[in-house]
C-alpha cells in the first residue's frame, strides 16, 4: 500500500455519493485511528475517510514538477 500524505490526489469511495476525486488535506485523528481529510474537486463538503476507502491516482511529489 502507498504511504498517504497531504497533497496526494485520490479517489474516495463514499457511502452515499459514490466515487469522488480530491486531494488529501491532512491526517484526521479519531478514536478508531488515523483517517484522512479529503477536499473533493467537485463536491461542496470535505470527506473524512479511512485508508481502505482511498486509491492514490497521483502522488504529491508529481504535482511539484
Amino acid at each position: 500500500m502507498n504511504d498517504l500524505k497531504p497533497g496526494d490526489v485520490v479517489v474516495v469511495q463514499t457511502k452515499h455519493y459514490g466515487s469522488k476525486t480530491g486531494v488529501i488535506v491532512e491526517p484526521w485523528h479519531s478514536e478508531i485511528g488515523v483517517e484522512w481529510l479529503v477536499k473533493p474537486f467537485f463536491h461542496k463538503r470535505n470527506i473524512i475517510c479511512q485508508p481502505c476507502d482511498l486509491k492514490v491516482i497521483q502522488e504529491q511529489s508529481c504535482l511539484n514538477q
